[in-house]
């Protein structure tokens, strides 16, 4: 991470934070979870070869969530991303790159994909590179 933050590009890329906003009878069942990111991830298929990130179920005990760091091509939420069925469902948040708690979320989150390890207090249960 310490080399992708010294050759980061942050005019011709942009970090951002993405978070499910789920309804309150959405993310409780784990396998039902893990589906709704897959989709998520199936939708913004086309979208890979402008982007890179990960994207994750985090959390425990039918409370869920499904959230992640995305890097693309831009400084705008691409036309790509909100082009997906859940779209209006999204928290999406540009990160600041000069910021250090906006390097220590995305660092987080690319780094901490294994089962166990914690994102923010949150279990990481189920986490996909996306690129």
């Amino acid at each position: 991470m310490e080399k992708f933050w010294k050759e980061f590009d942050s005019e011709g890329y942009s970090l951002w934070h993405i978070e499910y906003n789920n309804e309150p009878d959405e993310c409780i069942s784990l396998f039902r979870t893990v589906v709704m990111k897959g989709n998520i991830l199936f939708q913004l298929q086309y979208f890979k070869k402008y982007s890179f990130g990960v994207l994750g179920v985090y959390g425990s005990d039918g409370d869920y969530k499904i959230t992640g760091c995305m890097l693309w091509r831009g400084q705008e939420i691409p036309d790509e991303v909100k082009e997906i069925a859940c779209y209006n469902k999204l928290k999406i948040r540009k990160l600041n790159v000069s910021e250090k708690p906006d390097q220590e979320l995305v660092n987080n989150y690319w780094t901490k994909i294994d089962e166990k390890e914690k994102v923010y207090d949150r279990q990481a249960i189920d986490t996909r590179y996306f690129f």
